[in-house]
């Protein structure tokens, strides 16, 4: 059985002092710091990473502890899409013939991926303030990068990555 209640807000987006106050003996800071991409993303999910994270760095809602958080949405998505792909290319469905010689339609195995895989994406999706509806109970709070930050995105190109995944 899961968690009772709406989702817990993240500390920058509690609506007023007083529930600041309120949720401070409850509250764990995390450091804010950038999350720095794991090595093991393969090039599908770095290229992902790229560009939620500054979406997420200006939202105020992504801490140095989301790391592996992130890394697992990305990772996450990117099986979706390649999922995606090979629907896309071969059909939702493909014929086998069975024992007696019969041809029998089956869904394709990306179907069921990706709908567990969607299921993971949307949790995240909504911890991370990613979707319309998590947005209208939190209050966002724009976060200026550091000069560090502003000059590593000037380096990469801003965030106006271009996003391969399509």
């Amino acid at each position: 059985m899961g968690r009772r209640g709406p989702p817990p807000k993240p500390a920058e987006a509690l609506e007023s002092e007083w529930r600041q106050k309120q949720r401070e003996s409850q509250t764990v800071e995390a450091e804010r710091a950038r999350p720095k991409m794991p090595r093991w993303l393969k090039k599908d999910a770095a290229a992902i990473w790229k560009r939620v994270l500054p979406r997420l760095e200006f939202m105020g809602v992504v801490r140095l502890a989301d790391e592996m958080t992130l890394a697992r949405y990305c990772y996450y998505f990117a099986e979706w899409h390649e999922c995606r792909k090979v629907i896309q290319r071969k059909g939702r469905t493909f014929t086998k013939v069975d024992t007696q010689g019969n041809k029998i339609e089956r869904p394709r195995v990306q179907i069921k991926m990706m709908m567990d895989l969607e299921v993971r994406l949307s949790k995240i999706e909504r911890e991370f303030g990613l979707t319309p509806s998590a947005r209208t109970n939190m209050v966002v709070t724009h976060v200026e990068p550091t000069r560090a930050e502003a000059d590593t995105e000037d380096a990469t190109g801003g965030t106006d990555h271009h996003f391969p995944l399509g």
